[in-house]
């Protein structure tokens, strides 16, 4: 079985058609799909885009990786789908994008009887499955692959698609993939956090998905601290705070301080906050190891 009308690269949004990194990782192949991986063991991702823009998903991506100390092995990508090999806390990287809409740990690649073998090979051992198909650039019969799917994952586990304890992912494109979801990125929750939500509001702050990446792109490790020099109304502080990362805002403008503060305690996050100006401002250099901020 294989889709129709794919073709790797731009096109097709499919993840072939552009490689980057050394050779490609070979991992061991042995797959224990029932179980959470080891994150510093070497895996493959698979993360889906949300391809708002060519390049700034995939840097953000590549950014999170760097922060959270994950070696990237190899990549290849397209518009929609970035496929790494890793090592390192995988899951930690994933878990800070805001550009993207669900990373998967593949299991296996090629054509659909590849993967049905691997789904038949997988001992859930009684556990709660759930498994989703989303075509890449192409058209396919989600329902027919998915049932399919479920019948091999059904002979060892049981069906439940609200709170599976494995999420299975296949991505159709010129190939099939499979993988296990380990991060949905909540991209409702960054619309709650729009500005126009805000105890302080004005109409010239960073969507909550372009501030995280834009701390995600500073390559800031959660155990550092990230400045914002010119905070107004503090989206980039927020998601920085969001994140578990020690922010700092400081601004000009008294009541961009204010309300940032009121947004802040609104959402019960913490930042330092201060009334400065930027080519003044009352920091020690050692105290900041990144600046992510959005020039007036």
């Amino acid at each position: 079985m294989r889709p129709r009308g794919c073709r790797w690269g731009r096109k097709a949004g499919c993840a072939r058609g552009r490689t980057e990194g050394p050779a490609p990782f070979q991992n061991d192949g042995r797959r224990q799909a029932h179980l959470l991986p080891d994150r510093s063991k070497a895996v493959r991702l698979a993360i889906e885009l949300s391809g708002e823009h060519p390049t700034l998903p995939r840097a953000e991506a590549y950014a999170a990786c760097a922060a959270e100390g994950v070696e990237i092995r190899s990549a290849t990508f397209g518009p929609r789908l970035l496929r790494l090999d890793v090592s390192g806390p995988a899951t930690r990287a994933v878990s800070r994008l805001g550009l993207a809409h669900v990373a998967s740990e593949e299991l296996a690649a090629g054509d659909f009887e590849t993967v049905r073998a691997v789904a038949r090979d997988t001992d859930l051992g009684g556990r709660t499955f759930r498994v989703r198909a989303e075509g890449i650039g192409v058209d396919v019969d989600v329902r027919s692959l998915e049932g399919a799917l479920g019948a091999d994952f059904g002979r060892t586990g049981n069906v439940d698609l609200d709170r599976p304890e494995a999420d299975y992912r296949l991505l159709v494109g010129d190939e099939f993939v499979l993988g296990r979801i380990v991060h949905r990125v909540n991209r409702s929750r960054l619309e709650t956090r729009k500005v126009a939500h805000r105890s302080f509001s004005l109409p010239i702050s960073l969507h909550p998905k372009l501030a995280r990446a834009l701390v995600n792109l500073a390559r800031i490790p959660r155990t550092g601290t990230l400045l914002d020099p010119f905070c107004g109304t503090g989206g980039i502080v927020l998601e920085a705070a969001d994140l578990g990362i020690g922010a700092i805002g400081t601004d000009r403008d008294r009541r961009m301080v204010r309300g940032t503060r009121a947004s802040m305690r609104q959402l019960e996050l913490s930042a330092g906050l201060a009334v400065a100006d930027a080519g003044r401002l009352p920091l020690r250099n050692a105290r900041v190891q990144a600046i992510a901020t959005d020039p007036p």
